[in-house]
C-alpha cells in the first residue's frame, strides 16, 4: 500500500472527516424518529384517556427493548459490518414509526414503539465502531464530544418541529412524515460510508500489524467485560444519568405545557417545545466541552467532568422543582430556559466522556462492544423514567418527579468516584 494510502495519528485527514460527519448524520437525525414522541404524548393521553403511568408503559417497554438490544448490536457491530447493521436500524425505525402513528391502542403503540426500540438499538454501537476504527484513540474523545454535540442538535431540532408539526397536522403526522429525515441519512450512509479505512483502500498506520490484531470479540469476552469492576461502576453511573436524561425528554414537554393549576407551567405547546428544546442546545454546546476537558485538561482521565456533570445538573432540578413561580421572577422565561439548558445539556454531555471509557478500560477494538454493554444497562434507568417516574408524578405532582431527578443526579455524583483511573 502506498504512503498516500496510509492514514496517519497525527491529523484527521478529509476522508476521515467525510466518513465520519456523513456517518454522524445518522445520530443527528434519529431524534426525528425517536423524540417525536414526547410532543405527541399530550394528544395521545387525551385523546384516548391514558394516564401517566399508563402511556409510561409504552415509554418503559422502549427503553427495555431498546436497552436488550443495545448488548446484542455492540456484539454484531463487532463481528459484522458495522455499515450494514446501522442500515438495518435505520429502515426499521422509519417503518415502526410509520405503524405507530396509524395506531389506535394502548398494546399497539407498545408493540410498535418496541419495534422501534429493536430498530434504534442498531444505531448507536454501530456509529462508535466506525468511530474506534477511523480515529487513533488520542482523537476518540473529541470525536465523541462532536458526535454528542450533532445528535443533541438533532434533538434540540425535532422537538420544537415535533411540536409545530403536532399542532399544525395532528399527533400523526409527527410519526408519518417526520421519521423520513431520519431515512435521507440513511440513504447517503449506504452510498458515502466505508465501515473501516480497509474497505476504503486506506492503512490505519496507528494500528499493528494484521498478525497482531485481536481476533473477533466472542461471546465469553463479551459477558467477562462485566467482570471489570471499574466497567461496572461505569454502567450503574450511566443507569442513572439516563435516568435523569430520560425523564426530562419523556415528560419535559408534557410539564412545560401542563395548566398552572395542574402543577404545570402553563406554556402552549410550541412555546413548551421550543423551551423544551433547551436541554438538548445545552447538550450540542456542553458536549463538545465535556470531551475537549477530558482529553485535554485531564489528560484522559473522564471520571472528573462525569462528576461535575452530575453536580451541576442536580442543583438546576432542584431550582426546578419551584415549578410555575420561576416564571414570576426577573427575566422569569429566561431563566426556565437556562436551568433546563443547564440540567440537561450536562445530564447528557457526560455521556461524552462515558462514551469514550468503555475504549478506555476495555481497548479499542472491544469499544463497540462495551459501548453496546454500557448502552444497554443504561436502560434500566430509562425504564424507571417511564411508569415509574409516572406513577410518582400521579401521585406527588410533576414536581415530585423533578426532585426524584435531582435525587438520581447526587447519587451519580457519588459513584463517579468509583470510576477513577
Amino acid at each position: 500500500m502506498t504512503r498516500e494510502k496510509t492514514l496517519g495519528a497525527d491529523k484527521v485527514a478529509p476522508v476521515q472527516f467525510k466518513i465520519l460527519l456523513v456517518t454522524f448524520s445518522a445520530y443527528l437525525t434519529t431524534y426525528f424518529a425517536k423524540y417525536n414522541i414526547s410532543a405527541s404524548t399530550q394528544a395521545i393521553q387525551d385523546e384516548f384517556i391514558f394516564s401517566n403511568a399508563e402511556f409510561g408503559i409504552v415509554l418503559s417497554a422502549f427503553a427495555m427493548v431498546y436497552g436488550f438490544g443495545q448488548f446484542v448490536a455492540g456484539f454484531l457491530s463487532d463481528r459484522f459490518n458495522a455499515k450494514t447493521i446501522l442500515l438495518l436500524g435505520i429502515a426499521g425505525s422509519v417503518l415502526a414509526n410509520v405503524l405507530f402513528g396509524l395506531s389506535g391502542s394502548l398494546t399497539a403503540f407498545t408493540a410498535f414503539w418496541c419495534l422501534n426500540a429493536v430498530s434504534l438499538a442498531l444505531v448507536w454501537s454501530p456509529i462508535t465502531g466506525i468511530l474506534y476504527a477511523w480515529l487513533p484513540e488520542k482523537r476518540w474523545g473529541s470525536w465523541m464530544g462532536i458526535l454528542c454535540a450533532l445528535s443533541y442538535v438533532g434533538s434540540a431540532l425535532a422537538m420544537p418541529a415535533a411540536s409545530l408539526v403536532a399542532e399544525k397536522c395532528g399527533w400523526r403526522a409527527d410519526f408519518l412524515f417526520l421519521p423520513l429525515i431520519f431515512g435521507l441519512s440513511g440513504l447517503l450512509i449506504l452510498l458515502l460510508v466505508k465501515p473501516t479505512p480497509g474497505r476504503a483502500g486506506y492503512e490505519a498506520g496507528w494500528l499493528p500489524s494484521a498478525k497482531e490484531r485481536k481476533a473477533p470479540i466472542t461471546v465469553a469476552e463479551y459477558v467477562l467485560c462485566l467482570a471489570n469492576s471499574k466497567f461496572l461502576m461505569l454502567c450503574l453511573c450511566m443507569i442513572l444519568a439516563n435516568a435523569v436524561r430520560w425523564g426530562l425528554n419523556n415528560w419535559i414537554i408534557k410539564i412545560l405545557k401542563q395548566p398552572i393549576d395542574d402543577g404545570g407551567y402553563g406554556l402552549s405547546l410550541v412555546v413548551a417545545g421550543a423551551v423544551g428544546s433547551s436541554i438538548h442546545w445545552g447538550a450540542a454546546a456542553l458536549s463538545l466541552t465535556t470531551g475537549w476537558l477530558s482529553d485535554k485538561i485531564f489528560t484522559g482521565r473522564r471520571w472528573p467532568v462525569i462528576c461535575l456533570g452530575f453536580v451541576i445538573s442536580g442543583a438546576a432540578l432542584f431550582a426546578l422543582s419551584s415549578g410555575s413561580s420561576i416564571l414570576s421572577w426577573p427575566a422569569g422565561l429566561a431563566v426556565l430556559v437556562g436551568l433546563l439548558f443547564l440540567t440537561g445539556g450536562l445530564i447528557q454531555a457526560i455521556m461524552a466522556p462515558m462514551s469514550c471509557l468503555p475504549g478506555d478500560i476495555l481497548g479499542g477494538q472491544r469499544g463497540a462492544a462495551g459501548n453496546g454493554i454500557l448502552y444497554g444497562t443504561a436502560y434500566i434507568g430509562a425504564m424507571f423514567s417511564g411508569s415509574a417516574l409516572g406513577a410518582i408524578m400521579d401521585a406527588g405532582g410533576n414536581m415530585a418527579g423533578i426532585m426524584t431527578l435531582a435525587g438520581l443526579c447526587g447519587a451519580g455524583a457519588i459513584l463517579s468516584f468509583a470510576i477513577r483511573r
